[in-house]
């Protein structure tokens, strides 16, 4: 009995000491939660400190990485730091840097937290907000600490209060700041006006953050990037309006106009920054115009010159919608209706009937311009005669006065450009107004569009081909454009620091519709190759002009206004042409032929002889390599010369395109359509812009003698197109596509019944169809095509309709039924070009092998005719002129320098020559010439 009592009395005593080591535990673990929430609360949602009148925000979600993406070899970075705003940022983010990197807890911070940089206006000046999340809401003391860190001690650190919060001052020599770490967010600002609007908000919970508007863009952008970028419109136009002038450009006094909001995503490459993302349109009214619009394929900067500075391009897939917003949109409607009154006219009716598609405003040569692509060249031709001084008979490049200088507001109004045009003209598809003819004429005689600048090649691979709305500048040349498009106060700091970023080649930003928002991209490109210049000169102590750095004002001095300028804004860079030419001069005592004429560039191509339907004799038709036309005489003085977009490829065909007997001439390049009439005159719409551009040279056929043409040749995606002479797609084509590339043009075959039209691509494979584009024949498997070798109609015998070469040499006839049957001529190589002519004048036609350095011909019989062998290889197709039944055979040689001309007999001549040659017959002397280009000449001989 004892005993169990004594066991009670020890399983109570045990019981009572679990219940004290239970309380115990409990008291510690309630100390330790209460501990741990202390140290580690829930932060703040640290964008929500983001005051809801921000112009621009900046979001790097690791701040750390995004650090290095601009320190680890970024040209672009390097580049800004010339200037001593920039160079002392980045030396005080490097310390910073530093700091963190011996600081475990911050430096955790900066990893795993978006850090915030937000602008904000304030009176006339514009001030910043940084914010970033700590992970902790009792970092105070630590926060301090580690400033006075960064300061060495230099700072003096005093604490305030507002709203219950605890903020503090930073005093140091050359700066002052404000911070606070209300709930574990570190927020900064050189303002304290900015700080306390901060505190007032994650007091009140109403930051940007909690806008709806800024949540809808937000949620497109993505997390990882390097950064995004959020841009208020609205916002930001208060202030940009202080940079812009209410001049040219227009457009920039009104970005409120625009759009709302911008969420872009960052990427950070070495040598640009590039911006992707989508654009809110809503309260917004310019985008609008283009909100039910497909995006469109920027055509129209093939027409602007090389030294354009700037353009704006309006792209819409639905004119009479486009026209229709428009109206609504501009602000100056009694203007266009004073203009109808005036002139009879229904302008903004008018427009949707002619206008197609795209509308350019550009800066050119310090002057604007604005370009309409036409779908109806009569009707725009109709309506902007009767706008000026008189009514003619017009052609196609004549430079008209326009009567109302009111014309382009009445149409767009003064919320996207101001024009004063006094001038205009039809130039191939285009409708060009300015307020100058020599302006014009700067757009209609450049040798060279923008695609082909050194600056604007260097963005393409980020610029889009389709958009409803682009804005371009090149900023190493745009002084004139900011002259008359920027505020005094903007352009003295533009000038002030034009040296700064002399390395930038431009900006660009596009907006296309898309499901509600707008697709938006934009890049800033900078010019790699000048930085290691600089760098290279910098290494060796090189002298350099105008050092930017020193001649900048103290850096202390200078306001956020002045760092915008200094970021954004470059100098103007003038370019010098270091390839400087001399033009080949030669006495007419050392040529012994019948004219010598010097070209501009180096003649390109081989002489075209044409017909003049005037004269009644022959005339040329050279190109040379700064895209010049000229139209030359048998006696070598040039008529005229004509300035081209770009570089031909195709022979020049001579059509008669009025059927009246009058003949123009016929050509193309990889973009585009060229037809010209006798007195150097663009034929009515043309030149003709490729909306897919072509892989091979034209081809152009008159099927019936009837002048109707066929233009036919392959685009860019493969497509064979059919145009007729008017440069349309012929009704009834069926645009077979190509599977490969082809870079041979298209050739005909007639026999007594049909008529077939052949494209023999690169790789063998041949495709024949029906003049309406039906596939009558593939050759891809009973025979490879040589590549060199084009397809003739069968003249020799009835094995087959058409004959041509394999890969081997093997002559093979192709039946329209049927197996294909050969004939052995030899063995050739794979490279080997075959031709089918008559080259002996006896009336049946020879089958002509070349191949590598060795020329044979055969008769019909397989007879050998002629053999020759050459010092270099041959690379060009030769060519046959069969000219009173006698034959000669031109072979250009261009590693010699050389042209070796064959007739019957052998080898008849050579000339010099860094072109193929052409011969024809004297409709004067009744004797035969060959011409051929010698560098910047063209060169005639009597043969």
């Amino acid at each position: 009995m004892a005993k169990k009592k004594a066991t009670k009395k020890k399983a109570k005593k045990n019981n009572n000491h679990f219940l004290g080591w239970f309380f115990v535990a409990v008291i510690l673990f309630g100390l330790g939660y209460w501990g741990y929430s202390y140290l580690k609360s829930p932060v703040y949602q640290s964008n929500k400190a983001i005051p809801n009148d921000a112009l621009l925000v900046f979001e790097a979600h690791n701040p750390k990485s995004f650090w290095d993406a601009l320190n680890y070899d970024n040209l672009l970075w390097k580049g800004l730091q010339q200037s001593s705003k920039i160079s002392t940022i980045h030396q005080k983010t490097h310390r910073l840097d530093s700091l963190l990197m011996l600081d475990d807890d911050f430096w955790d911070i900066t990893e795993d937290n978006s850090f915030y940089w937000s602008i904000h206006s304030e009176k006339d000046s514009l001030t910043s907000l940084f914010v970033i999340g700590l992970d902790d809401a009792h970092q105070e003391s630590n926060v301090n600490r580690f400033i006075q860190k960064f300061f060495s001690d230099r700072a003096s650190i005093s604490k305030n209060n507002f709203l219950d919060f605890d903020y503090y001052s930073v005093v140091d020599k050359k700066l002052k700041f404000y911070f606070a770490v209300p709930y574990g967010v570190f927020v900064a600002s050189e303002s304290l006006t900015l700080l306390q609007k901060s505190l007032q908000q994650i007091e009140e919970g109403t930051g940007l953050i909690t806008q709806n508007d800024f949540q809808e863009i937000k949620e497109t952008c993505g997390k990882k990037v390097d950064a995004n970028i959020f841009i208020s419109n609205k916002k930001l136009s208060s202030f940009s309006k202080k940079f812009a002038l209410n001049a040219p450009f227009s457009v920039l006094t009104h970005i409120d106009d625009f759009s709302l909001w911008n969420g872009l995503d960052l990427y950070i490459k070495s040598d640009s920054w590039s911006l992707n993302g989508y654009t809110s349109i809503a309260d917004a009214d310019l985008l609008v115009l283009f909100q039910a619009q497909q995006p469109v394929e920027n055509q129209g900067i093939y027409m602007l010159p090389n030294n354009t500075t700037a353009w704006i391009q309006l792209g819409f897939s639905d004119p009479d919608q486009f026209f229709d917003n428009l109206l609504k949109y501009q602000s100056k409607s009694n203007v266009l209706k004073a203009v109808n009154e005036k002139y009879n006219l229904s302008l903004m009716n008018d427009f949707k009937s002619f206008a197609d598609q795209e509308i350019y405003f550009a800066w050119v040569e310090n002057a604007p311009i604005l370009l309409i692509h036409l779908s109806d060249i009569e009707k725009a031709t109709s309506t902007m005669l009767k706008l000026s001084n008189k009514k003619i008979d017009y052609h196609a490049g004549d430079v008209m006065i326009l009567n109302s200088m009111e014309f382009c507001n009445s149409i767009f109004g003064d919320n996207i450009f101001k024009i004063r045009p006094s001038h205009w003209c039809i130039f191939g598809e285009y409708l060009v107004i300015a307020e100058s003819e020599s302006t014009i004429a700067t757009v209609v005689e450049s040798k060279k569009n923008i695609t082909e600048s050194k600056q604007y090649q260097a963005m393409t691979e980020n610029i889009v081909d389709h958009s409803n709305f682009s804005f371009y500048c090149n900023l190493s040349n745009c002084d004139g454009f900011m002259r008359k498009n920027c505020s005094k106060k903007f352009y003295q700091q533009y000038k002030n620091n034009k040296a700064l970023i002399s390395d930038f080649n431009g900006v660009s930003i596009q907006f296309s519709a898309s499901s509600g928002l707008f697709y938006t991209s934009a890049i800033i490109s900078y010019d790699a190759e000048s930085r290691i210049v600089f760098q290279e000169a910098k290494e060796d102590d090189l002298p350099v002009e105008n050092d930017t750095i020193n001649s900048m004002p103290n850096v202390d001095d200078k306001d956020f206004f002045d760092v915008v300028s200094d970021v954004i804004f470059p100098s103007e860079e003038t370019e010098t042409d270091e390839e400087t030419e001399q033009e080949e001069k030669k006495s007419e005592t050392s040529f012994n032929g019948r004219f010598n004429t010097v070209l501009k560039g180096k003649m390109i191509l081989k002489p075209y002889p044409i017909y003049d339907h005037n004269a009644k004799d022959k005339k040329y038709v050279v190109f040379d390599s700064e895209y010049n036309m000229y139209l030359i005489n048998q006696q070598g003085k040039i008529v005229w010369t004509k300035v081209l977009h770009d570089c031909p490829i195709s022979d020049v065909y001579q059509v008669d395109f009025y059927a009246n007997g009058k003949i123009q001439y016929l050509f193309s390049s990889k973009n585009y359509l060229y037809m010209v009439d006798l007195k150097g005159n663009w034929v009515s719409g043309y030149p003709k812009k490729l909306s897919d551009g072509a892989q091979n040279p034209i081809a152009v056929f008159d099927y019936n003698q009837k002048k109707d043409y066929r233009i036919v040749f392959v685009d860019n995606k493969g497509v064979i197109n059919n145009f007729s002479k008017e440069g349309k797609t012929v009704s009834g084509w069926e645009k077979p596509t190509l599977s490969y590339k082809i870079s041979s043009s298209a050739t005909m075959v007639n026999s007594s019944k049909d008529r077939w039209l052949v494209f023999a691509m690169d790789n063998g494979k041949v495709l024949i169809t029906g003049q309406n584009g039906k596939t009558w024949m593939t050759i891809d498997q009973s025979f490879k095509n040589s590549i060199h070798s084009d397809l003739y109609f069968n003249r020799t015998n009835s094995k087959g309709v058409m004959l041509t070469t394999d890969s081997r040499g093997t002559l093979v006839y192709i039946p329209e039924k049927g197996a294909v049957k050969t004939t052995s001529f030899g063995i050739y190589s794979d490279e080997h070009i075959f031709l089918y002519n008559d080259f002996n004048g006896d009336g049946s036609n020879d089958f002509i092998y070349l191949d590598g350095k060795k020329l044979a011909i055969f008769d019909r019989l397989q007879n050998i005719l002629l053999t020759y062998s050459f010092p270099s290889t041959p690379k060009a197709k030769p060519d046959i002129y069969c000219i009173d039944k006698q034959c000669y055979l031109s072979i250009f040689v261009a590693s010699e320098k050389k042209v070796y001309i064959f007739n019957k007999n052998g080898l008849h001549t050579t000339l010099s020559s860094t072109t193929p040659a052409n011969i024809i017959k004297n409709t004067q002397t009744g004797k035969l010439q060959i011409t051929v280009g010698n560098d910047k000449q063209l060169k005639c001989y009597d043969l």
